[in-house]
């Protein structure tokens, strides 16, 4: 028996029913709760696309970049089991999950796949935990204003690669192992975010005060603006992630000496 890390995306559209996603996810979910995978081959964007269910509401899909599940499922006729393993909400007043991280088990029979998803987390369930909260706690600032410059369409595969190489190098940066399961956890992280001006202008305050984290997020926001050339929004945001950089006196003094 195998164990991996994905995540629903698709959260922040309706289901084919009408079904607020988010606010389904917060209400009818836990940690544990089983969910149906089910591959959509007549799916008109994505004939490898495997949607994710709750008695039967469609909550999204798992994304592209998880395509082994639909491998395993299409191909292989590997036995899945998937599970609840982590939400995080936004809102008070009317509070919606903003991500739901799975954990797809492959069974190695179908008489292991009877068995019951685990009541309650191990050592090293909870090790891993701490290891991800850590990790997302160094990252969020930047994702933040990345996903605020980004372009419209986000969901470019080449944005999360962007965004990918971002979370490998701040991780790097703050001393983490290479760990592709947990960049992997972090890209899910950033496509369930909504980030307001309020929240992107304290981002980017709470970066540019370390230089060499500021140089790594203008850097990646420069690249996210030339995929699709910047429009007035980005470019008034780039603008604002920029001249942060200048309230510092230490890159006051790079900028002067750069004279």
């Amino acid at each position: 028996m195998r164990s991996y890390p994905s995540c629903i995306a698709g959260l922040r559209c309706r289901g084919p029913d009408g079904t607020n996603r988010g606010r389904y996810c917060v209400h009818n979910l836990k940690f544990g709760t089983q969910l149906d995978l089910l591959p959509e081959p007549n799916n008109p964007h994505d004939d490898r696309a495997v949607a994710v269910k709750h008695e039967g509401h469609h909550l999204g899909y798992i994304p592209a970049r998880h395509s082994w599940i639909g491998d395993a499922l299409i191909d292989e006729n590997e036995i899945l089991n998937c599970n609840v393993d982590k939400i995080e909400t936004v809102g008070w007043l009317f509070p919606r999950a903003s991500f739901v991280g799975l954990r797809v088990v492959v069974f190695n029979d179908r008489e292991a796949a009877k068995a019951k998803a685990p009541s309650s987390r191990g050592p090293e369930d909870m090790a891993r935990q701490k290891l991800e909260q850590k990790a997302r706690d160094v990252c969020l600032d930047g994702l933040r204003v990345l996903d605020y410059i980004a372009p419209p369409n986000h969901s470019l595969s080449s944005d999360m690669n962007i965004e990918a190489s971002y979370i490998e190098a701040r991780l790097a940066m703050s001393g983490f192992q290479h760990d592709p399961t947990l960049v992997d956890a972090l890209i899910g992280v950033a496509q369930g975010l909504t980030v307001r001006k309020p929240s992107f202008v304290r981002a980017v305050n709470a970066i540019a005060g370390h230089d060499a984290h500021y140089k790594l997020v203008c850097e990646v926001a420069r690249q996210l603006t030339e995929i699709s050339g910047p429009n007035q929004f980005q470019s008034e945001a780039l603008a604002r992630l920029l001249e942060a950089g200048g309230r510092f006196p230490g890159k006051k003094r790079e900028q002067a000496r750069a004279r």
